[in-house]
């Protein structure tokens, strides 16, 4: 997915919103939060992810100081070489996806929803903020050094939180394997699971033969 516009309105405490964006890496940056950074993360999330259709509480939150009317977010994007426009109304709960070159529309929560899953790869909010954008306080972590460089990369791209990364889920798989065949290519005082039950069945058919 490339992303090339985002607009949000009537969202947090933004009347309006537009971002605009071009090939490869893009940076959002500013004072403080005066640029609306996290809101804007928000703002896309919304778009992408939320039903507008949706009574959930939560999506309240969402809506500008002061107005008396729900978010409204427009997303130009590029997908599999094709542009698209989505558009969701969450006062008047409307939602369409159209697609630029052939003009074919999709209307329902549901309908855009797969069709995003099947372009974007994935349904998961978390998953693709993980893998499409780095935060202030995640590269603070690489450049303080408060964690190694690879890890905190390995953490933002696989969606690993906190401490969990994937290279340590690896190196606890490999210390129990190791511990699982311990004995079973060489004599050992203390042999591990499979190597203590291999001898069992072997003593036992030696007992029956």
């Amino acid at each position: 997915m490339l992303l090339n516009s985002v607009r949000l309105e009537s969202f947090k405490r933004f009347e309006k919103l537009e971002r605009e964006f071009g090939p490869g890496i893009n940076v959002i940056k500013g004072p403080l939060n005066e640029i609306g950074k996290s809101t804007f993360l928000d703002g896309l999330v919304v778009a992408l992810f939320e039903n507008p259709k949706s009574t959930k509480k939560e999506l309240e939150r969402y809506t500008a100081w002061g107005s008396d009317r729900r978010c409204k977010t427009v997303i130009e994007f590029e997908a599999e070489g094709k542009k698209y426009l989505l558009e969701k109304d969450f006062d008047t709960k409307t939602i369409r996806l159209t697609r630029a070159d052939t003009g074919r529309e999709w209307n329902t929560p549901n309908e855009v929803a797969e069709k995003l899953r099947k372009l974007l790869g994935t349904d998961s909010s978390t998953l693709f903020l993980s893998t499409s954008c780095i935060r202030q306080n995640e590269v603070t972590d690489i450049s303080s050094g408060r964690k190694e460089i690879g890890e905190s990369l390995e953490g933002i791209v696989t969606g690993g939180t906190g401490e969990i990364v994937a290279s340590r889920v690896v190196e606890k798989l490999a210390r129990n394997i190791s511990g699982l065949t311990k004995g079973l290519e060489r004599q050992t005082k203390s042999p591990g699971k499979i190597a203590r039950l291999t001898q069992q069945v072997s003593d036992l058919q030696q007992a029956l033969a």
